[in-house]
């Protein structure tokens, strides 16, 4: 089911900067596909969406994103399977974010350095009666473009390009088709490029997760999958600190009505870094989304997230904040959406979204609000 999106809109902050100097107009395009096998055996279920942004009045912050992931399953038998996919993911590292770090305190940020990650895996599971073995191998691939700062100066982000490879084992028991409590463990090994980053510390690592939850169903309604479980890696220079901490992880959906939803989703990841002293950085993030029926071919959405990311160290704070504060980014965002469907399709989009940051690096705080209209065509 392919589908093209355009729309115009207007942006109070397209630099993600506290103080900015004027908003802008913009125009954005999307393209995408989703696809689901109809096999009476094995599966196959994608999505890929690439959009691009064009700031009329601010050209230095045009920027490209996309986001895509793709699982597949082979029914060898009834019990045993295999199963194949990948994930890929494209964005912006924005002025003043921690990881751009200009050599002089007159220098600016002309760039958004572009970064991107995609990743694999294979794998394989058997069900003996209730109990359920699974093993997946994993590999994942990350590069960052430089940053380029208004004095000509550049920082050398694709120092920290790095490749991951790992295994996941999991083992789960089905109690009932509607509960199914699993383990999960996490065991991989991180090289980078170069033996050392733009600022000289050795950051191939190892780490290791593990984490328990279920999947499970209640009265029809509500569907999903919880976990928590414990994060730990570990760093070849001896500078740096473990990066560890207790995880979060959730995707639940209640139907209220036939013609109302809610999803709730919580996450919680762990980041590499440039930032000198500092590990890496825990992200987590809660979101809940709740979706109407209007009418048979009005929609309204309407979002909320909130977000954490600590970045763990010692001595991070005092060159950042100035003061023994930490080295932290609290984000929150909302937003509402509707869409009208003229016909199956074509359909008109409109959109308003709000963003807030406050963070201890000073001078870094930024609100943004952003208005689309647009139009979708789709298959």
């Amino acid at each position: 089911r392919p589908y093209v999106e355009g729309g115009f809109g207007y942006d109070t902050n397209p630099g993600r900067v506290e103080n900015p100097k004027t908003g802008s107009t913009l125009a954005r395009v999307d393209v995408g596909a989703s696809v689901e096998s109809l096999w009476s055996a094995h599966s196959l279920k994608g999505e890929l969406r690439a959009g691009y942004a064009d700031f009329f009045q601010v050209k230095n912050v045009n920027r490209p994103d996309a986001i895509g992931k793709l699982d597949g399953r082979i029914d060898v038998t009834r019990d045993t399977q295999f199963d194949y996919g990948g994930t890929i993911n494209v964005t912006t590292i924005r002025a003043g974010s921690p990881e751009i770090q200009p050599g002089s305190s007159n220098a600016v940020s002309t760039n958004q350095p572009i970064t991107w990650n995609a990743g694999g895996y294979i794998g394989g599971a058997h069900r003996f009666n209730r109990l359920e073995l699974s093993l997946r191998g994993t590999i994942a691939r990350a590069e960052t473009g430089n940053a380029t700062f208004s004095d000509g100066s550049i920082q050398q982000l694709s120092l920290n390009d790095y490749t991951t490879v790992g295994v996941i084992p999991r083992v789960s028991y089905e109690f009932s088709p509607l509960f199914k409590p699993f383990v999960e463990a996490t065991v991989d090994k991180r090289v980078y490029d170069s033996p050392v980053d733009v600022n000289g510390y050795q950051r191939n690592s190892h780490g290791y997760a593990l984490r328990a939850g279920a999947t499970f169903e209640i009265d029809g309604k509500l569907k999903g999958e919880a976990s928590g479980g414990y994060v730990d890696r570990n760093y070849q220079d001896p500078r740096l600190v473990k990066l560890r901490g207790p995880t979060l992880d959730a995707a639940l959906i209640y139907t209220a009505t036939p013609l109302t939803t809610v999803t709730l989703r919580g996450t919680t990841t762990t980041n590499e870094t440039t930032v000198p002293n500092a590990s890496g950085a825990i992200t987590r993030r809660a979101t809940v989304e709740i979706t109407h029926d209007l009418l048979r071919n009005v929609r309204i959405s309407g979002l909320a997230s909130y977000q954490v990311t600590s970045y763990q160290g010692q001595n991070i704070s005092s060159s950042f904040t100035g003061s023994a504060t930490g080295l932290n980014e609290r984000t929150i965002a909302a937003g509402v959406k509707a869409e009208y469907s003229l016909t199956r399709t074509v359909v008109v989009k409109a959109s308003y979204a709000y963003e807030r940051l406050k963070t201890t690096v000073p001078g870094s705080d930024y609100t943004s609000n952003i208005f689309l209209l647009g139009l979708r065509l789709q298959r």
